[in-house]
């Protein structure tokens, strides 16, 4: 039993070395692994930097329209089914046009007497019941008022209408809008015609070029957030272009509205760089490997890269990850010496 005692012991002995002995390597691996990430360096390179706005809303057609019968009547003749495509000027429907015509022979008749014996007045009477008999006769065709497909159709032939009942309706699918629902805090920074990147979710890497159209007047609050309604305009060829196919009306997207841009310009990582006070510090490698923190100037920013308008070249090699720098001043305060954008000098415990 004694024996057995003494093995056990040993056994546990061993085991907790070895744990210690790996508990000692993976912490000593992971601090010399934050190491190398701290110190990771990347040249400086000229990019372009882009700052938006991001909303939600959904596609809606551009043009969306209910056609009615305009007249009374029995519905004649139906020229479309749906899901059909017409373009402006197509006959959609026909009502009954036998009175219209009765109607306008007469109009026409009494005109042409009415020029040969009747004085001014009557002349332009009947010239005036002739133009409102060819109204009439005009409008027993309901046509289409633009290109677009036929998404709904309500009578067929033979049935009895009522001047205001529905006969279709057509949507425009060349092109969609978005009304977005902007905050008042951001209307600042707002224009008709400004670039607008929308991302349809149904369609992953789909990114389609809009401009902002109308920004609305009138404002809506909810909860003490007062919004305006903001419609961009999509051109849809875009989608069949670049090879997707079945953008629909009701597709749920995200807008991201660029209010400022730089386009080839000295960027850098936001993760290179070190605020202390007023001054925008990054820690530049020489050729030796010798590491110096420069001021720099920033510019414009889109959360994760940042504009250089000074103290950097092109081609600079920098540390990425500039965490080192950051636990630097913040135990020993802001470096002194400093020269400007592009001024060296040295904090202490960086080489």
């Amino acid at each position: 039993m004694r024996r057995w005692i003494w093995v056990l012991l040993g056994v546990i002995i061993i085991g907790g070395g070895l744990y210690a002995w790996a508990s000692t390597a993976r912490t000593s691996g992971g601090a010399r692994q934050a190491a190398v990430q701290q110190r990771m360096y990347i040249p400086v390179e000229r990019s372009t930097i882009v700052r938006t706005l991001s909303y939600s809303g959904s596609l809606e057609p551009a043009q969306d329209e209910t056609l009615t019968a305009g007249s009374a009547g029995w519905i004649k003749e139906v020229r479309v089914a749906k899901g059909d495509r017409v373009k402006a000027g197509d006959v959609i429907a026909r009502l009954d046009d036998t009175e219209a015509q009765l109607e306008l022979m007469r109009a026409r008749r009494e005109y042409e007497q009415a020029k040969m014996e009747s004085p001014a007045i009557v002349v332009e009477e009947r010239r005036l019941a002739l133009l409102s008999a060819e109204r009439r006769l005009s409008g027993t065709a309901v046509t289409a008022p633009f290109d677009g497909v036929v998404v709904d159709l309500y009578v067929r032939e033979g049935d009895s209408v009522t001047s205001q009942a529905q006969i279709a309706r057509l949507v425009d699918v060349s092109s969609y809008k978005v009304t977005l629902t902007v905050d008042q805090n951001d209307l600042v920074n707002l224009a008709v015609g400004q670039d607008v990147f929308v991302r349809p979710d149904a369609f992953r890497g789909m990114v389609l070029a809009g401009r902002i159209e109308e920004i609305g007047f009138l404002p809506t609050s909810t909860d003490g957030t007062t919004t305006y309604p903001v419609v961009i305009r999509i051109d849809a060829s875009q989608a069949e272009e670049a090879g997707f196919a079945g953008l629909r009306p009701g597709m749920s997207v995200e807008a991201e509205i660029v209010i400022a841009s730089a386009e080839n310009v000295l960027v850098v990582p936001i993760a290179s760089i070190v605020e202390a006070g007023r001054q925008q510090l990054v820690t530049r490698v020489g050729p030796d490997g010798t590491e110096e923190v420069v001021e720099i100037e920033t510019g414009l920013s889109d959360g994760l890269y940042v504009e250089v308008r000074s103290g950097l070249s092109e081609g600079d090699l920098i540390v990425a990850n500039n965490y080192l720098l950051f636990e630097q001043i913040g135990a020993q305060g802001i470096p002194g010496g400093r020269g400007g954008p592009g001024g060296a000098f040295a904090v202490p415990g960086v080489r």
